[in-house]
């Protein structure tokens, strides 16, 4: 009984690290802006824009499951971005693909495939 209960422990102690997870850094001089709801409408770019005024709110770093050969979570890296620039206030991102993907190790050598990145969080202002 006692190893059974062990076994499950550690299968959830596994699967709980499976939840994608995004931290924020504040970054520039500006005040904390308003969150956005969760789902709000951000635009992901490559570079900081040039002909457009902007604020930039912070860092966001996130870390989601899976990626390796079987299947890119790259998509799911990206949404995990953009949620955590709605709720700091941000309607852009500037992401690249310097993303760092590791595999970890389990107790029970289950091996989880993680995908990491960041991007700066701006508050375009738009016409």
């Amino acid at each position: 009984m006692k190893k059974s209960l062990l076994i499950i422990l550690v299968l959830f102690i596994g699967c709980a690290s499976f939840v994608p997870i995004h931290t924020f850094t504040k970054t520039g001089f500006g005040e904390k802006r308003q969150p956005f709801p969760e789902d709000c409408e951000i635009v992901v770019l490559s570079s900081s824009p040039k002909d457009l005024d902007y604020e930039e709110v912070g860092m966001c770093s996130a870390q989601t499951p899976g990626g390796g050969m079987l299947y890119d979570a790259t998509p799911k890296l990206i949404a995990e971005l953009k949620e955590c620039a709605c709720v700091n206030g941000g309607n852009a991102i500037v992401f690249s693909m310097n993303q760092v993907k590791e595999s970890n190790m389990m107790g029970l050598e289950i091996s989880q495939q993680k995908v990491k990145g960041s991007a700066t969080v701006l508050f375009v202002e738009t016409k």
